[in-house]
């Protein structure tokens, strides 16, 4: 039996959104199509299953990391292994659309 949880859906894809303090004043965040959302969300909530939803914060989390040291957070890590590559402006993300349709342009 799978649990569900509710999450805000993306106003852009549908997709429900993690939570992350990775983008100033946005803490909801989308990375496939790169749209984020403030704590009050201004569209709706759906269901999502909440192992799936945590995988994905899982997957998403170098990501979300390196985005959040670009926007000026400071890492409480020990020895990370994802710090420094804020820096690296040739980092490929994988999930965040929106740095990736930047470098095509």
């Amino acid at each position: 039996m799978s649990k569900k949880i509710e999450v805000p859906e993306c106003p852009e894809c549908g997709r429900g959104m993690v939570w992350t303090f990775a983008f100033p004043y946005n803490e909801y965040a989308c990375l496939p199509c790169g749209t984020m959302d403030e704590f009050c969300c201004r569209g709706s909530r759906i269901e999502v299953d909440k192992q799936a939803n945590e995988r994905k914060k899982v997957r998403w989390d170098e990501e979300l990391h390196v985005i959040a040291i670009r926007n000026g957070a400071e890492c409480i890590r020990k020895d990370c292994e994802w710090c420094g590559k804020d820096e690296d402006r040739q980092y490929k993300f994988k999930y965040y659309l929106k740095n990736v349709k930047k470098e095509l342009v």
